[in-house]
């Protein structure tokens, strides 16, 4: 069977950085090993707060990339003063986010492409969320099936209550919206399976929901550890960013702080480290509780330069407040790093579950400043002894690898792109 080629839609591609654009440019990565050639379409500007050259590397040299032109109307209000008495209005048409104004370049340059190469199937990941659209209209305008990745959950999300009022969004319309979504998809992936639940409640059973995990690379664990840290010392290392609804360390800092006014040898021997952009209330908490020697922040890496802080690390440090079903991408290469983890969850939560299958969790209260102060304690004394290895799950572990995730995601593209008849495959000649 001759390799088959799927045209992939996503807003934030390399350069562009964060943990959304890993999965897609993985994705890209491993799809040849297993007969599908991608062709990326992506805007020609980094809209994306995060840039990271380093994830470049993954995409196979002869990927064809399609750069289209993007309005993005919160640049254009920063380069041209004039344009700021716009944005308030743009903002609130911008349905259901900013990234809708890429979507007729989007649309235009993705129906040339279908027109001039034999495509068997569409792929496109959201947020953001109007990606969607690109797909969909694609879709009907050459019958090519349509596959469509939510990263998350939409409106489905439970924090989407809190986004929409924030954001100014609208959620009828954008109920409305996902519903046409999810209808003219021909094949439906989450990456989470309490997303998953969510998406088989309000759709039913007869849309086929796919769970692909986010995974790991190995590759990326072939990088060499260059010293960041101090050997001397308890290391714990946070990586990735902080969400004010999910992640804020509020409770970590209290507990560590009772457990150095209460220990004199923790003292002398934590350091914790967080590697990613750390919010402003945050920062202050640090200061205010008198921190600032014990809990050091570096900022965004990008992704191997993170890595290298993951695998120095003696303890890695998991925070996930309230929400059950979030299972944030850096868990994966926590667990493929086969250290502790002091996983400050929700303990019936998908991230505690996963942590418990592959063995590597410490769990604490993620509000509990007195539990969480004990277990700094138990993870100190275990320092002091030498005794930090666990028992991990090699065999679980080994099937998060992206690798085997992206053949999870050829089989789907292989399913609906031999179920489409002869005639949606003539529409676009």
């Amino acid at each position: 069977m001759g390799t088959k080629t799927v045209l992939v839609i996503a807003k934030i591609f390399p350069p562009a950085g964060g943990a959304g654009v890993q999965r897609t440019a993985k994705f890209v990565k491993y799809l040849p090993h297993f007969g599908w050639e991608p062709i990326v379409l992506t805007p020609n500007r980094i809209t994306s707060p995060m840039r990271d050259d380093s994830l470049l590397r993954d995409i196979p040299p002869n990927t064809r990339i399609i750069r289209t032109f993007t309005l993005e109307p919160m640049e254009e209000a920063r380069r041209i003063s004039a344009f700021y008495f716009l944005y308030g209005a743009l903002r609130v048409l911008s349905i259901p986010d900013l990234s809708i104004w890429w979507v007729p370049w989007g649309i235009w340059h993705g129906y040339r492409e279908l027109r001039r190469k034999a495509v068997d199937a569409i792929y496109v990941t959201g947020s953001p969320f109007s990606s969607y659209f690109i797909g969909v209209a694609l879709k009907k305008l050459t019958g090519i099936p349509l596959v469509v990745d939510f990263r998350d959950g939409w409106t489905l999300d439970p924090n989407y209550n809190f986004w929409w009022v924030l954001r100014w969004r609208n959620p009828t319309i954008e109920r409305l919206m996902q519903d046409a979504v999810v209808r003219y998809a021909d094949k439906l992936i989450v990456a989470h399976p309490g997303v998953r639940d969510i998406f088989m409640q309000r759709y039913g059973a007869e849309k086929a929901f796919v769970t692909i995990l986010n995974g790991y690379d190995p590759d990326d664990f072939r990088v060499q550890a260059r010293k960041h840290l101090e050997r001397d010392r308890l290391n714990i290392v946070y990586t990735g960013k902080l969400w004010p609804l999910t992640s804020r360390p509020d409770a970590l800092l209290r507990g560590v702080k009772r457990v150095l006014e209460e220990d004199a040898d923790i003292r002398k021997d934590l350091s914790i480290t967080f590697v990613g952009n750390l919010d402003q209330h945050s920062q202050a908490l640090i200061r205010e509780l008198g921190l600032e020697r014990w809990v050091r922040t570096v900022g965004y890496l990008p992704h191997l330069e993170s890595v290298e802080h993951l695998l120095e690390a003696d303890v890695l440090l998991l925070i996930v407040n309230h929400c059950e079903f979030h299972i944030p991408g850096k868990i994966y290469e926590y667990i493929a790093a086969r250290k502790p983890v002091l996983a400050l969850v929700t303990p019936n939560g998908e991230a505690a579950r996963l942590l418990k299958k592959a063995g590597s969790e410490i769990w604490a209260d993620p509000q509990d400043v007195l539990d969480i102060r004990d277990k700094l304690r138990l993870l100190h004394r275990r320092w002091k002894d030498n005794d930090l290895d666990i028992e991990v799950n090699s065999e679980f572990i080994e099937t998060l690898s992206r690798k085997r995730q992206t053949g999870l995601l050829a089989s789907v593209l292989d399913e609906v792109a031999s179920s489409s008849s002869p005639q949606d495959r003539l529409r676009r000649d």
